[in-house]
């Protein structure tokens, strides 16, 4: 066959080919290295650089480099003696200067009568495939580097559980590092008492065994004694460490190591131990809140039972003074009542912490007391000066709490001072506090009872100031104190509705301000035994209350006193009927909580149409105690139920403004 029917023939047979698989190329070359055929898909010829135009009529010698080209005339050679497929890999480098590897694999091409009349020749692109083998041939470099550089403490124990290796990391983690101690080579990790004491022995041999392929554990390290020594290298008493051990298998499914994995988890789980923790508190807060809340309504609806009750029994006491023996019994009504209101008040005690039993006192009184607690115990060289106001107001108070205050203050006062020669002051006054004073305290206008303690210690730098409620916080040394004492001082304040300040710069000791809120209640007597004992009156009354039973002793008994009164079971009713003829009263006695209003929304509502009217509010149990009797109007007061009829008597002279004589 001529050579120009040969490429004919060529062309017919490997075209259709080529052109449909553009990552190869076909070339076919007779006895004399001739191409009689090139065809090149566009993605080959960019990674060989080969040109199908340039290679046909053309030898290999002709076209490739010399080492490339004596491979290749072998090859053609071969085939045509033995007509046996070969393959042979090329490295050449590509346009972008990157090596490309190339397949060549040869075929060879028969007549019909079987012999070789051509050698075809197919290239492929095998970059991917021999980078691969590469990155496989450099893989114990990879896994030397991957184990070195590993962020997790890694051991390698043999089957039979001694160390063949570690990395930086694991040093790290164990905090071997800090006293340049190296992992020992005798450690067997079978013998290790921490791994008897988890009890993964079982789990180790039946790894080695191939049954299963993980196990977790967590590892507790106490470094109390090195963290005495070296502080700066132990930030933690205890680390606690995340360890994982997983087999490895050989190529013939043999057990061949034990791997282990530590990570340092102390962070993690001292935040977890602190979100817990928080987490139960905010339980144990919400359980309180609602139990308060339960405990709120209880107090209300009993108070307004008892409120009942009272005011019943002492008019019926008053009915029968001149049969001792029904009076005996009556008495014995008034006092259950009266142990039955104690009762209400522990039951709100034991819910709501922050309402300790507080009822009106002399702050004055338990201050008094508290200085002389201290000064029993107070050291021989400070001196405390005291300036207390007997004539402050009364204030809506635990005592106890209020007691706890002062001597926690002076406590701090007298560490404040030390050892040396200093003072104490102490001093009671009533402070208003107008709009503007209120702002950096957080409190509305209104009056104010003010303890002041200072000191002349050492003082505070303002990072210290910023910080000295914070609970744990302290500036003692280790073991004088818990950092508790303010922050205790900080909650019972403001339970008490109160703010507290502190103003101290290093040197010039440090002040402690504290405001409570005054309490505006009547001061009359509840000790008056009879009913018509007490102060009476001509004027027109207006009672709100939802409960029928208030209504009818109240109506009852203040009509007994010479009063006009008007009862509202529904205070939307009353307001209306204020509306119509608002010059019918003389004062507002209403209940603080009712459906649909309040007694002071009420209230509010009623001095929008007379400004100056007076009010008395009744309230068994209410979260706005305190902000009721800050109101502007001082011709509002509250009064705690269940009170006394001398104490509602008393109580609505005082803010109608002038007192009858009985």
């Amino acid at each position: 066959m001529s050579s120009f029917a040969e490429k004919n023939q060529a062309r017919s047979e490997f075209s259709d080919y080529v052109d449909s698989i553009g990552k190869f190329a076909i070339l076919v070359m007779d006895r004399e290295y001739k191409h009689i055929y090139a065809q090149i898909g566009p993605e080959m010829e960019a990674k060989s650089g080969l040109k199908a135009g340039e290679l046909l009529g053309k030898t290999i010698a002709e076209c490739f480099p010399p080492e490339i080209a004596k491979t290749r005339e072998i090859l053609v050679d071969n085939m045509f003696a033995n007509g046996e497929q070969t393959n042979h890999e090329f490295g050449v480098p590509g346009p972008d200067g990157k090596k490309n590897w190339l397949e060549y694999s040869y075929y060879a091409k028969r007549n019909e009568d079987g012999e070789i009349v051509a050698v075809i020749n197919t290239i492929s692109d095998i970059s991917r495939q021999r980078n691969i083998v590469e990155e496989v041939k450099a893989m114990p470099d990879i896994t030397n580097s991957i184990i070195e550089h590993n962020p997790y403490g890694i051991m390698i124990f043999n089957k039979d559980g001694y160390v063949i290796r570690s990395n930086k990391a694991f040093s790290q983690v164990m905090g071997l590092d800090k006293v340049g101690v190296e992992p020992s080579k005798d450690y067997c990790f079978f013998e290790d008492e921490v791994v008897k004491q988890y009890g993964i022995l079982d789990d180790l041999y039946a790894m080695r065994e191939g049954k299963i392929f993980r196990t977790d554990i967590e590892l507790c390290l106490n470094y109390r004694q090195q963290r005495v020594e070296h502080p700066e290298w132990y930030p933690y008493e205890e680390k606690f460490i995340e360890a994982t051990c997983f087999p490895v298998f050989n190529d013939k499914n043999e057990f061949a190591y034990f791997v282990v994995m530590y990570q340092d988890v102390t962070e993690k789980r001292l935040a977890q131990n602190e979100k817990e923790k928080f987490e139960k508190m905010l339980h144990q807060a919400q359980k309180m809140e609602m139990m308060g809340t339960l405990a709120g309504g209880i107090a209300h609806d009993f108070n307004n039972i008892l409120t009942g009750i009272l005011w019943s029994s002492k008019m019926v006491q008053d009915a029968v003074k001149n049969d001792p023996a029904a009076g005996e019994n009556v008495g014995r009504v008034i006092e259950g009542a009266n142990r039955a209101r104690d009762l209400v008040n522990q039951i709100l005690t034991f819910s709501r912490q922050s309402d300790q039993k507080r009822i009106p006192i002399r702050i004055q009184d338990t201050v008094n007391e508290a200085l002389k607690f201290m000064k029993a115990s107070m050291p021989k060289n400070i001196e405390i000066k005291a300036d207390i106001d007997d004539d402050c107001q009364t204030v809506l108070a635990d005592s106890s709490r209020i007691f706890q205050v002062v001597l926690n203050l002076c406590t701090n006062g007298f560490q404040a001072v030390g050892e040396k020669d200093g003072t104490v002051e102490v001093s009671l006054t009533e402070s208003p506090l107008e709009d503007l004073d209120g702002i950096g305290l957080s409190l509305p206008a209104g009056d104010y009872v003010k303890l002041t303690i200072k000191d002349s210690g050492r003082g505070m730098d303002s990072d210290t100031v910023d910080r000295i409620f914070d609970p744990f916080f302290t500036t003692k040394e280790q073991g004088e104190g818990t950092g508790l004492g303010l922050s205790v001082v900080h909650g019972i304040v403001e339970g008490h509705d109160g703010r507290i300040m502190v103003k101290s710069e290093p040197g010039q000791g440090a002040i402690f301000d504290v405001y409570f809120p005054v309490f505006r209640q009547s001061a009359y007597a509840e000790d008056i035994s009879s009913v018509s004992e007490l102060p009476k009156g001509s004027e027109t009354i207006m009672m709100v209350d939802d409960e029928e039973a208030i209504l009818d002793a109240g109506s009852a008994l203040l009509t007994g006193l010479g009063y006009k009164v008007d009862t509202y079971r529904e205070p939307i009713q009353a307001l209306q009927d204020f509306k119509l003829n608002p010059g019918k009263y003389d004062l507002l006695l209403t209940d603080q909580v009712m459906p649909k209003m309040t007694g002071f929304q009420l209230h509010k509502k009623i001095t929008q149409i007379a400004p100056e009217f007076p009010t008395i509010i009744m309230t068994g149990f209410s979260k706005a105690m305190a902000q009721l009797q800050q109101s502007e109007n001082q011709k509002m007061r509250l009064i705690v139920k269940p009170m006394d009829p001398a104490g509602i008597a008393g109580m609505i002279r005082e803010v109608i403004g002038w007192t009858a004589q009985s």
